[in-house]
């Protein structure tokens, strides 16, 4: 994926690090990106396989970094195991 450097693409797969589930007001308020901005940085990472919708139709939608969560949800449950 080619974007300039401290596009909000960018900006925003950092952020799907620390809040892997987003919706658009999120990524608005969080990049500090105009309403209309932050739908191309979202629909960038759904084409790229990163992002994906959640929730059904147009409005309200959010998105979820499945990658991201996976890996928490096994670092949780290695940590877990580790506590017995």
């Amino acid at each position: 994926m080619t974007a300039r450097r401290g596009a909000a693409v960018h900006r925003l797969v950092d952020l799907l690090l620390r809040q892997p589930v987003v919706d658009n007001k999120l990524v608005t308020s969080t990049l500090g990106v105009t309403g209309a901005n932050a739908p191309i940085a979202i629909d960038r990472l759904v084409d790229a396989g990163i992002l994906a919708q959640i929730t059904d139709g147009r409005r309200n939608r959010i998105w979820q970094a499945e990658d991201v969560v996976q890996m928490l949800d096994e670092f949780a449950a290695r940590a877990k195991h580790r506590r017995h």
